[in-house]
């Protein structure tokens, strides 16, 4: 892929079929802090619900049931399909802006081509997060029990890579390429099998970042970033535990060294293996800040911009908004991750964030639209030259209909074109490492 053609990214989905995730961790974090959980937010109506009823709600969950019972080959070969489909209608019309006009619209890819506002773009390419889902601790529960394997991981990479050889096979001349994120939870493995996993699927050489995830023969090295998600037990600064901390340091060390970008979840809901005041604790963008006081250049997307749904924080939030000056008082502004991913981008030129799930509203992004530009013209550079877009497919399908439905939302925004090409393509170049590289196609 030379650097001539554009390519339009989704900097963070997910494909995963129903083996993968670790269903009996995430079940019994439940059993075990449920009263915790009920007050969490992960029931909110505005977290995973935008329908009253449960028919609606039932109908959502068999749309993403429909999805995860195929492998990941075939769900891209799914994705491409979508997005390549005209659309009648949208059966959630309340989801998109109300100015949108309730038409018939025209698929995005037509002609070989990835089309969108008024720019046409050559490639699409994905960012799929591969989760470490490997269980730190043994579940001793019912007659049957859970122990830790490593295998869960391994075998995600490897259906992963697959899957992409899958999509390549089925559709030679696909608009898609391919910049995986693999998985790690330091906290459930040694460091010798971190370091062990890093040396045979991450991409550190120049010309194999070309490549697009090809392979060199005889290698798997084909993940371009790292995927952190503290819900699973992952403490990005695990002070208090010496091989914890050499463990993550580490890690920070090699992703500096390499320039290697890393994803870390940062919402306040998601897939929970432990508490959520412990996981809220582990995500919350204020620990981060005790990492990049040490590691200043790490690369990092905190995904989700921050959206928080568990009802008490918002009212904190409201709380705090009447001592706020005038300038941030705009809904956006009730959200303190929000807030503080800001503070860390203003402070670290490396800090990124994506649209990933929050962008299933409309309103996401008119809110976030009011609180840039309330903001000076630098501070409103640096959020725009560091947001990007990213779908968080398949799980988004819990709140809207479709991959396309979450494309026609951002293209609806209110964001100028000039805006949309930068958040999704230069600013996810930037993030990716690949402003050097001069990449080649699957074509070639």
């Amino acid at each position: 892929m030379s650097d001539s053609l554009d390519i339009f990214f989704d900097a963070h989905l997910h494909a995963m079929s129903i083996s993968h995730p670790n269903f009996a961790a995430f079940m019994h974090e439940i059993e075990s802090n449920f009263s915790e959980e009920v007050v969490s937010g992960m029931f909110s109506p505005n977290y995973l619900l935008n329908y009253k009823g449960s028919t609606a709600f039932l109908a959502r969950v068999q749309n993403l049931m429909a999805v995860v019972e195929r492998s990941i080959g075939e769900i891209f070969i799914l994705m491409e399909q979508d997005l390549s489909t005209r659309f009648d209608q949208f059966p959630s019309w309340s989801l998109l802006p109300k100015s949108s006009e309730k038409r018939p619209y025209d698929p995005f890819i037509a002609d070989g081509h990835f089309h969108f506002r008024s720019r046409t773009y050559d490639r699409i390419g994905l960012c799929p997060m591969i989760m470490d889902f490997t269980q730190i601790e043994q579940i001793d529960h019912g007659v049957y029990t859970h122990t830790h394997s490593e295998d869960r991981l391994i075998t995600y990479i490897d259906d992963t890579l697959e899957g992409i050889d899958y999509y390549r096979r089925i559709s030679p001349h696909g608009i898609f390429e391919f910049f995986p994120f693999m998985g790690i939870n330091p906290a459930a493995h040694d460091l010798s099998f971190i370091k062990d996993l890093i040396a045979t699927y991450m991409i550190t050489d120049l010309d194999e970042r070309k490549r697009c995830s090809v392979p060199l023969p005889g290698s798997k090295r084909f993940c371009f970033g790292i995927k952190l998600y503290p819900p699973l037990g992952f403490d990005p600064w695990p002070k208090d535990d010496e091989q914890e901390m050499e463990k993550v340091r580490y890690l920070y060390d090699y992703c500096i060294r390499h320039r290697i970008p890393i994803t870390t979840h940062c919402d306040d809901q998601g897939f929970r293996t432990i508490g959520a005041k412990r996981a809220w604790e582990f995500s919350a963008p204020r620990t981060w800040e005790h990492v990049l006081r040490e590691y200043p250049d790490l690369i990092i997307d905190f995904a989700h911009f921050g959206k928080q749904y568990r009802p008490v924080s918002q009212m904190a939030s409201k709380a705090q908004n009447l001592l706020m000056p005038a300038r941030l008082m705009t809904q956006v502004s009730e959200n303190n991750w929000f807030t503080g991913i800001i503070d860390l981008m203003l402070n670290y030129e490396h800090v990124y964030a994506d649209f990933s799930f929050s962008g299933c509203t409309a309103a996401f992004y008119k809110q976030l639209i009011e609180y840039i530009e309330n903001l000076s013209e630098e501070e409103q550079r640096i959020i725009i030259s560091r947001s990007m877009f990213g779908s968080d497919f398949f799980v988004n399908l819990s709140k809207i209909d479709s991959y396309s439905h979450f494309f026609k939302l951002y293209e609806l925004s209110s964001f100028s074109d000039d805006q949309i090409h930068r958040m999704a393509s230069e600013n996810v170049r930037s993030w990716l490492q690949l402003d050097q590289a001069c990449l080649m196609t699957q074509q070639e």
